[in-house]
């Protein structure tokens, strides 16, 4: 299935008390390439639309939150004394 270029797929698994449920699964690497996830998984068309629609209207700002993500680590990890076992 596709919305807005964005490919996802329709998942579906049996419950342990029986119940076979269905849900959605994303895993677009274009999708999620500026944050720290692989994919995600909602159990309705709509929570995978307005995800869709967050990851791509907030493009630039998950990118700047990324990088500075990715430098807070760096420089935490620089200053640190132990060096590991």
């Amino acid at each position: 299935m596709k919305y807005r270029d964005i490919e996802y797929e329709v998942i579906s698994w049996v419950t342990r008390d029986g119940t076979e449920m269905k849900g959605y699964q994303c895993t677009s690497k274009v999708l999620l390439e500026n944050t720290d996830t692989m994919g995600f998984s909602v159990s309705g068309l709509k929570e995978m639309v307005e995800k869709i629609d967050f990851y791509l209207d907030n493009k630039t700002s998950l990118k700047v939150s990324r990088e500075l993500e990715v430098k807070a680590g760096s420089e935490f990890y620089e200053t640190l004394n132990y060096k590991g076992d």
